[in-house]
């Protein structure tokens, strides 16, 4: 726990220290987390996912100070719903092919957002 904890308030301080915090991951939980830090720090938030298979995608802006909700409010899943499989042998998601055009599109309105900022 005090490892878990320690790495929240150096997440939290880094948070506070950035200009914009891009989350740059696949992970639901990892976003809702690192939008949690930033949010707390005050810090505006991008980020941008794609749900299985490419059903549909989300890009994600978040600025406190503008009182736009968080990811998780935003989401109203906290990353559960949108869970991928994983290959448990190694942890990472499980490959779907051609998913390039779909991520280039939401990772380019995304560092459009950000870039704006």
């Amino acid at each position: 726990y005090r490892s878990i904890a320690a790495a929240g308030r150096q997440l939290e301080t880094m948070c506070r220290e950035a200009d914009l915090v891009v989350a740059a991951t696949d992970d639901p939980l990892g976003q809702a987390q690192l939008c949690h830090h930033a949010y707390v720090a005050g810090t505006p938030f991008v980020s941008c996912a794609l749900y299985e298979k490419a059903a549909a995608g989300e890009v994600l802006l978040v600025v406190p100070g503008a009182g736009t909700p968080c990811w998780s409010c935003a989401t109203g899943q906290g990353g559960i719903a949108r869970t991928a499989p994983k290959d448990y042998g190694t942890g990472r998601l499980v490959d779907e092919l051609a998913l390039g055009p779909s991520i280039h599109l939401v990772a380019e309105v995304a560092a459009g957002l950000a870039v704006s900022l």
